[in-house]
């Protein structure tokens, strides 16, 4: 997608995608006096994805219906989230590509 300004392009894709808005992020990140509503882990997970919601080794990221529990590698902690922000890098851990990024 894109506002159609320069160097930006529309396309139709195949099938559904999610967009995610950086104003609702922002009020569910930080309250109206800016205050901030999450904690910042700097931690090591060892998982990754093996097929979409299957992450390996075993027992290091459990999808529940209601948060995410992580266990990191450094601590051995378990970290129950909502929303997880992998900053990595482009190449995540936590993304299996199917070959639709192509379309």
């Amino acid at each position: 997608g894109g506002d159609g300004g320069e160097g930006s392009f529309r396309r139709t894709l195949g099938r559904d995608y999610l967009r995610v808005s950086r104003t609702g992020l922002k009020e569910v990140f930080y309250g109206e006096d800016g205050s901030r509503k999450f904690d910042v882990i700097r931690e090591n997970v060892s998982a990754a994805v093996t097929t979409p919601n299957v992450f390996s080794p075993p027992g290091v990221l459990e999808l529940r219906p209601d948060d995410t529990v992580l266990t990191t590698s450094d601590s051995g902690r378990k970290i129950a989230a909502k929303i997880i922000v992998d900053a990595t890098g482009a190449e995540s851990r936590f993304t299996v590509r199917d070959g639709r990024e192509k379309e």
